[in-house]
């Protein structure tokens, strides 16, 4: 049976090394949240508001960030391999040392200020294919 922690108000929460494990947090806030180190793995974020959420280290494979705001947001060091951010805000997204292979970029919005691993190259991974 999958949890499910849908439009809850996580703002300012402090939730660093949480086992989020294929939970559904579809529609939540986490802005300004302190996810570090967290296991989000499986889990449904479908269009959650993480905005200036820190990220830093988290493992998140096979996430669903779909639909998400994800505007300043840092995933530094994260482990992103197959997850979905298609329709996402990654406008200043911090992607630095991140894995991101066979992650889904289609439809998503980035800007100048947001920064990708060194040799990611998104524009050519719209559909998971890098």
């Amino acid at each position: 049976m999958q949890t499910k922690l849908r439009n809850c108000n996580f703002q300012n929460a402090t939730l660093n090394r949480a086992d989020l494990t294929g939970v559904d947090c579809w529609g939540s806030n986490f802005t300004d949240a302190d996810m570090r180190f967290s296991t989000l793995s499986t889990g449904r974020f479908g269009s959650c508001n993480f905005t200036n959420t820190n990220f830093e280290g988290v493992t998140a494979i096979n996430a669903d960030f779909g639909g998400s705001d994800l505007y300043l947001a840092r995933f530094v060091a994260a482990d992103l391999r197959g997850s979905n951010f298609k329709g996402a805000d990654l406008a200043g997204v911090d992607f630095s040392d991140c894995n991101l292979l066979g992650v889904t970029l289609t439809g998503a919005f980035w800007d100048e200020q947001t920064v990708w691993p060194v040799g990611f190259d998104p524009s050519s991974n719209k559909d998971g294919n890098q």
